[in-house]
C-alpha cells in the first residue's frame, strides 16, 4: 500500500476518471477496484480538512487527481468526494490570476502569491479547472462556479489560439511587455496543444443548462439549442461589443427559461420582453 501511495504523488492524467466512468458504463468491479488504487490519501485527507496542501504541487498533476474523485462522487454518492473538490476549487481560488488562470512555472506557490512572470497561467489548468467547475455547479448550483467558469472560458481559452494558424499557448504569460507564445507546427507541441485543440471543440457544451420543464441560459454565446421537436432557443448577438444579447424562441410549447443575471452587470441590466421592458 505504501508503494502504491509513493508512486501515485507523480502524474497520471485522468485514468481515475476514466476508470470509473468505464465501472459506470460496464458494472465491471474491477474497473472500480482499479480506480480506488489512484486515490491519494495523504493528500485528499488534508484537503478534506481544509489545511491547505497545494504550495509547491504540480498544478495540472493535481487538478485531474481531483476530477478522479468527481468521478467517485456521482457514482458512490460519498460526500468526503464531492466536499474534497469543493474545498479543493476554493484552495486554487487563491492562487488565480484576475482571468482565471492559474500555475506558476506549472507549480502552485503559497496561498494568496501570484507573481508578473513569463511561465504562468498554464492553458492545461484553465481547461481542466473548467471541467471541474462544470461538476460543482451541477452539484450545487451555486452560481459562483458559473461566474468563475464565464471568466476563465472568455479571458483565456478563447485568448489562447492563434486565430491565422489554429495553434495554441501554453502559458499566458504576465510579465510586462512580454507576447504570448504559441505551438509550432512541427517544432514544438505541449500537453496544452492538444486540451487546447479539444477547448475548442467544446466551445458550446455549458452554454446551456438542463432543468426541470426548461433551460437555464448561463453563458450568452451566440447558438441554437433544439430543446424539442417544436421549440429551440436561438442565441443572437455579442455582448461584449454590444452589450447585449437576444433569446429568440422558435416554435411552441411548454419552457421554463432561467438566464444568469452576471456579477459584473448586476446593479445596469435590464430585460425586455418582445420589445417591451420587464426588468429594468
Amino acid at each position: 500500500e505504501q508503494e502504491m501511495q509513493n508512486t501515485i504523488t507523480v502524474e497520471y492524467g485522468g485514468i481515475t476518471e476514466v476508470l470509473y466512468n468505464v465501472y459506470a458504463l460496464t458494472g465491471n468491479v474491477n474497473y472500480y477496484k482499479a480506480a480506488q488504487c489512484f486515490e491519494e490519501t495523504a493528500l485528499f485527507e488534508k484537503i478534506l480538512k481544509q489545511e491547505d496542501p497545494l504550495a509547491g504541487l504540480h498544478s495540472n498533476t493535481t487538478i485531474p487527481k481531483i476530477l478522479g474523485l468527481c468521478a467517485a462522487y456521482e457514482i458512490t454518492g460519498e460526500e468526503k468526494y464531492k466536499t474534497i473538490a469543493i474545498n479543493f476549487f476554493d484552495m486554487v481560488m487563491q492562487r488565480t490570476y484576475s482571468n482565471g488562470g492559474t500555475s506558476y512555472e506549472e507549480f502552485w506557490k503559497i496561498e494568496n502569491q501570484v507573481e508578473e512572470a513569463r511561465f504562468v497561467e498554464e492553458t492545461c489548468c484553465s481547461y481542466n479547472m473548467l471541467y471541474l467547475t462544470d461538476y460543482l455547479y451541477r452539484w450545487t448550483g451555486d452560481k459562483k462556479y458559473v461566474e468563475y467558469y464565464e471568466n476563465v472560458y472568455l479571458n483565456h481559452i478563447l485568448s489562447s489560439i492563434d486565430v491565422e494558424t489554429g495553434c495554441k499557448t501554453y502559458h499566458v504569460n504576465t510579465q510586462v511587455g512580454y507576447y504570448k507564445v504559441y505551438h509550432t507546427f512541427d517544432t514544438t507541441f505541449w500537453c496544452c496543444s492538444c486540451s487546447g485543440m479539444e477547448s475548442y471543440s467544446k466551445l458550446g457544451i455549458h452554454v446551456y443548462y438542463k432543468i426541470e420543464g426548461g433551460v437555464e441560459v448561463n453563458l450568452f454565446t451566440p447558438s441554437t439549442l433544439k430543446y424539442s421537436n417544436d421549440l429551440s432557443i436561438v442565441q443572437s448577438g455579442n455582448y461584449l461589443t454590444d452589450e447585449k444579447t437576444t433569446l429568440k424562441i422558435v416554435g411552441g410549447g411548454n419552457l421554463k427559461l432561467k438566464i444568469r443575471i452576471p456579477d459584473w452587470c448586476k446593479d445596469t441590466y435590464s430585460v425586455k420582453l418582445n420589445n417591451t421592458t420587464i426588468v429594468n
